[in-house]
This record gives C-alpha cells, sequence and structure tokens, in this order.
C-alpha cells in the first residue's frame, strides 16, 4: 500500500497534472530560447515542451521565448513569458505564464483543427 501512495505522489504526479490536452507540433515548429531556436515537440494552451534542449534554463526559472510556427494552414509568431516545469532528457517543459488572451486563441484554434485529446 504505501508503494502505492508513494507512486501517487511521485511517478505519476507529472501525468496527473496536466490540465490542458496537447498536439504534436507540425510544421515548422520552433521555440527561441536565448537566441537559439529548438525543436517544438508538443504544446497546449498551458504550455510547450521542446526538445531535445542543451541550454541553460533550470526548473522554476523563467524566461521569455519566441514561438515561431508554420504548416499549411497556420502561420504563428509570438513571444511569451514561460515558468519552467521540468528539463530533462524528454526536453523543456514549460508552462505560459500570463498567456495573452489572443494568444491563447491562436493556440486553442491550431489544437481544435488537430483533435487535441
Amino acid at each position: 500500500m504505501f508503494k502505492q501512495i508513494k507512486n501517487f505522489f511521485t511517478e505519476d504526479a507529472g501525468v496527473n497534472r496536466r490540465k490542458a490536452p496537447r498536439v504534436d507540433a507540425r510544421g515548422e515548429a520552433n521555440v527561441i530560447i536565448d537566441g537559439k531556436s529548438y525543436r517544438m515537440k508538443n504544446w497546449s494552451t498551458e504550455g510547450v515542451l521542446v526538445g531535445p534542449y542543451n541550454g541553460g534554463l533550470i526548473a522554476k526559472q523563467r524566461s521569455r521565448i519566441t514561438i515561431k510556427l508554420k504548416d499549411d494552414k497556420f502561420n504563428i509568431d509570438f513571444d511569451a513569458d514561460v515558468l519552467v516545469m521540468r528539463v530533462s532528457d524528454e526536453g523543456l517543459a514549460c508552462r505560459f505564464f500570463l498567456l495573452h488572451p489572443s494568444q491563447k486563441k491562436q493556440i486553442q484554434e491550431y489544437l481544435d483543427y488537430y483533435k487535441a485529446g
């Protein structure tokens, strides 16, 4: 029983905390961090995952990023403030911090088009 409780609060915690569905990035999807371009893996209205990441950001650090995404349907380009949630072999996971409603709308339209969920 103790093992189940421990797993609930550790291993599964990251998965259970996600509130918004994520969609894999398509087309040209990059995130500019400290002047360097990284491939966007996926994103949601709550945050973004880029990787591989070899920069200097660490968990709990705030930063400003630029999202540049272009495919046949979308041309999205905006700056956003983020809070770094984790840095791992999977990449850099960031949560948006004070995302402007127009930017959130762009992301939501992308998610809806590519059937998030």
